[in-house]
């Protein structure tokens, strides 16, 4: 029998999603914990992130300097292609004011008393602006809300 007063997040990392299953460490937790009161959310940029060094090497075998050093500028600073959106955290902000929106809702719908948040990569850097930004949302007044926050190798955009 799960409990009732505890909500679950999970934040993935930077190109995951909710559709991994078992083949991500995140949405393989979420799809593992017992109850219905728990959401997930992708990480950031929506697409895996390329091996820098693999693409170094594609783009020098596809013509001279001139060819390398366009291709190379596109690939770190273009922030509207996919590898742009992950590297610099698009979509990190949406997640938290979604977070917070969804934790509103549970909360008036259904009082709970422990908010586990989980998060790997920028993930576990969304749970922890997550964690901040209850408190500033005002969380505190409705009494002790405990926050456990399980992050893995947080890195920080």
């Amino acid at each position: 029998m799960s409990r009732t007063d505890v909500v679950s997040l999970f934040f993935c990392g930077s190109g995951q999603n909710r559709d991994k299953g078992d083949k991500q460490l995140v949405s393989h937790l979420y799809n593992n914990v017992i109850g219905e009161r728990k959401i997930i959310f992708d990480g950031p940029g929506g697409a895996p992130i390329r091996d820098a060094e693999s693409m170094l090497t594609s783009v020098q075998s596809k013509g001279g300097k001139d060819s390398w050093w366009v291709r190379w500028k596109n690939f770190w600073t273009l922030k509207e292609t996919k590898f742009g959106r992950g590297v610099t955290g698009a979509g990190t902000a949406s997640n938290i004011v979604m977070a917070l929106q969804w934790l509103w809702d549970q909360y008036h719908s259904l009082k709970f008393v422990d908010v586990n948040v989980v998060g790997f990569s920028r993930g576990g850097v969304s749970g922890i602006m997550l964690a901040h930004a209850m408190h500033e949302a005002g969380f505190t007044r409705f009494g002790n809300i405990n926050v456990n926050l399980f992050t893995f190798d947080p890195v920080p955009g």
